[in-house]
């Protein structure tokens, strides 16, 4: 690794990774359990979410992509902590969501909207796993509220020694 120069956690390498399509694929093939060959075509969106009003929160994503599936995802990278970081990409998502319907539109229009966060610091102290997924379900009969948003958290401090950066194995 010490022979890049620049390291793929970096905002702007990790950007420019995902501008080729096959690193994508491969990327959202392996997060999202899909295997390559089901995902066609996926097309980066502008990555700026719309305000509506001068006083509308400003909100600008690392990497926003379609998917052929209809799923519109949003790849965060995030290097130094951000004790806010779950309310914040709640906040991306939701925006994302919202923009998807225009005033007549009926409700059916929605796609489901994933946010996928590689984070260079630890969200979830007292779970060991660097790996999780979320749903909206329910609290005591853990069924599915609604399949529309999805959050994937990758903590790269818990990642296996043999995986992390500078391991003389990678």
């Amino acid at each position: 690794m010490d022979n890049f120069l620049m390291k793929p956690k970096i905002d702007f390498a990790f950007k420019e990774i995902m501008m080729d399509e096959k690193a994508r694929i491969g990327f959202l093939s392996a997060v999202l359990k899909i295997r390559p060959e089901d995902i066609r075509e996926t097309q980066l969106l502008n990555t700026s979410l719309r305000k509506e009003h001068e006083d509308d929160k400003q909100g600008i994503l690392d990497v926003r992509l379609f998917m052929n599936s209809g799923r519109e995802i949003n790849i965060e990278i995030q290097l130094s902590e951000l004790k806010v970081w779950a309310d914040r990409s709640l906040f991306y998502l939701a925006k994302m969501f919202t923009d998807q319907i225009k005033p007549g539109d009926s409700y059916r229009v929605f796609k489901k909207c994933v946010s996928i966060s590689i984070l260079n610091f630890t969200l979830f102290p007292k779970e060991a796993e660097f790996y999780s997924c979320f749903h909206i379900r329910e609290d005591t009969r853990d069924f599915l509220y609604t399949d529309k948003m999805e959050f994937h958290v990758i903590e790269l401090p818990k990642l296996p020694e043999k995986l992390q950066e500078g391991s003389s194995d990678l």
